[in-house]
């Protein structure tokens, strides 16, 4: 016998055989039809003696019922035809039982272990350290309950296999329903045909659910769960998991942690629960709830529904009539294209309406909420005056709002604020813009603007003028607000550069080093002067630049 060598035997019927490697290294061993001994020995020294090796061996039985001995090693072992036992030893080994009652034990290590339907019943221990069992019950018409949560408890399986000792498991299904549960390790669960029940278990899982109707539970770890083509059931549990409903009508539940719900090809419902979760409706009607924490929320196509629950949410509704509903906290919602309905819920919102999106209707609900509204793309006139309820000629809807920032197109639009803090935007019309109460940022755009001050200036709420040019625009005052004056063009007597009013008929004040517009109601007397507006420092301002209303 020579070491290093792929050796063959073929012992006749009945007889028994050992074979042993020549030296610690790796051999290959097969044998014939008798029932024979495999041992992945090495011959120790020049008097003969043999003892395990440690050596990685490719131990292959064949007919009859054979004893394979791994020994030391990463070794490999295939039990062949008839009933046989295979022993891994202390090695990592891997060890295929074939047809036949065997049995199979994997010893000390972390192994791995192939049992496939219809091979008949074996005995399988795992033995110490982390064992892997690969279960094949793909061409399998009946269905089965296994379950390796508890490693040291034997399992019985349906064609009266015995397993126990397995800490990972690969499992596929086969036709009818089976119900399996992985351990406190990194499973993988197939369902295939049937409606089947997957638990995961512990551990970074993975579960796949197949052609019927399935039941599949990540458990604790960050799992990764796939429904598959029928109305499924998706739960995360514990852990940041990843659910992917697939083609049925399916619900799914992210479960505690920060999850990413996917719904698939048809009408799904997708909760995220606890977590800062990312939810995709992708196709179908969907229903949304983003649950506890902060939630990414997109409805997909079609007409779907939204809810932020609690939690600072972000909503999408896409294509399709949405309806957004931010719920408890300070959420953005953002209809896409079509008629969409948009909820701010509680607290302080954000709500978006896009040119081309359709009419929207924006409801701010409680709390100081805030209306984004994009015409930049208009080549209309807009006329917008900020109350509690307006609808613009595209037929949006705003009711609630309280705060808007309003981008005008190219039309010479009319823009006005309300009581809070907005920001108007004119674009590259002839534009007039009222910010009316509150500190408000005004920016005309291209064209020659006018801004104006219609509302009564108080201490630090002053209006913000982004970018006026004197060689084109003007900023008019209402002659009730601002007392002292004429109508038509300010006098020239009344504009002051500087900051301290000098006669009595003195009314507006720029200070060319910090860009502040002050108007002071009584010139040199004792009323103080109040900040109305802010511009460029530096500007080259004359009274001609502002009208009086």
């Amino acid at each position: 016998m020579v070491a290093h060598q792929s050796i063959t035997t073929i012992a006749s019927a009945g007889a028994s055989m050992a074979l042993f490697t020549g030296s610690n290294a790796a051999d290959t061993l097969s044998d014939g039809a008798g029932n024979d001994l495999l041992r992945g020995w090495a011959l120790g020294n020049p008097s003969g003696d043999f003892g395990p090796a440690d050596d990685n061996d490719f131990l292959i039985a064949d007919l009859g019922r054979d004893t394979v001995l791994g020994g030391g090693g990463l070794d490999t072992l295939y039990g062949g035809a008839d009933d046989d036992s295979l022993y891994g030893g202390t090695g990592a080994d891997t060890l295929y039982g074939g047809t036949g009652n065997d049995g199979v034990f994997g010893g000390a290590g972390n192994d791995l272990i192939f049992v496939g339907v219809g091979e008949g019943a074996d005995h399988v221990d795992g033995g110490s350290g982390v064992d892997y069992l690969i279960l094949d019950r793909s061409f399998s018409t009946v269905g089965l309950n296994f379950s390796i949560a508890d490693p040291a408890l034997a399992q019985t399986l349906g064609d009266g296999s015995v397993i126990v000792g397995i800490e990972r498991l690969l499992f596929r299904g086969g036709a009818a329903g089976d119900q399996v549960e992985g351990g406190i390790y990194d499973d993988q669960l197939f369902g295939n045909g049937g409606a089947d029940t997957l638990l995961g278990g512990d551990g970074a899982d993975e579960l796949y659910g197949g052609a019927a109707a399935d039941q599949l539970f990540g458990g604790l770890g960050n799992d990764v769960v796939l429904g598959g083509d029928s109305a499924d059931t998706l739960n995360g549990d514990a852990g940041a998991d990843q659910l992917f409903g697939g083609a049925g009508f399916d619900v799914l539940h992210g479960g505690d942690g920060d999850d990413i719900v996917v719904g698939g090809a048809q009408s799904d419902k997708l909760y995220g629960d606890a977590g800062a979760d990312k939810i995709w409706g992708e196709q179908g009607r969907d229903l949304i709830y983003g649950g506890l924490d902060n939630d990414q929320l997109v409805g997909g196509i079609e007409n779907d529904t939204v809810y932020g629950d609690a939690g600072d949410d972000s909503l999408w509704g896409e294509t399709g009539v949405d309806r957004l509903d931010g719920g408890t906290g300070s959420d953005y919602l953002y209809g896409g294209a079509d008629n969409d309905l948009l909820y701010g819920g509680a607290d302080n919102d954000y709500l978006f309406s896009d040119s081309g999106d359709g009419a929207d209707s924006l409801y701010g609900g409680a709390g100081i909420d805030y209306a984004y509204i994009n015409r930049s793309t208009s080549t209309q006139a807009i006329s917008f005056s900020q109350a509690a309820v307006v609808t613009l000629a595209d037929g949006t809807l705003l009711n609630s709002i309280e705060r808007v920032f309003f981008t005008a197109g190219s039309g010479a639009d009319l823009l006005t604020g309300g009581r809070y803090e907005d920001v108007l935007v004119g674009g590259s019309g002839a534009d007039t813009l009222r910010g009316g109460a509150g500190a408000d940022t005004l920016t005309g755009g291209e064209g020659a603007d006018m801004f104006d001050f219609i509302t009564r200036a108080v201490s630090g709420a002053f209006d913000t003028i982004t970018d006026f040019n004197s060689a084109q625009d003007t900023i008019r005052l209402d002659h009730l607000v601002f007392t002292g004056t004429a109508l038509g063009g300010l006098a020239a007597g009344a504009f002051v550069l500087g900051t301290t009013a000098l006669q009595a008929d003195d009314r507006i004040l720029y200070d060319a080093d910090s860009g502040a517009l002050w108007y002071d109601r009584d010139g040199s007397g004792a009323a103080v002067a109040v900040q109305f507006a802010q511009v460029t420092a530096g500007l080259a301002l004359t009274a001609d630049d502002f009208t009086i209303l």
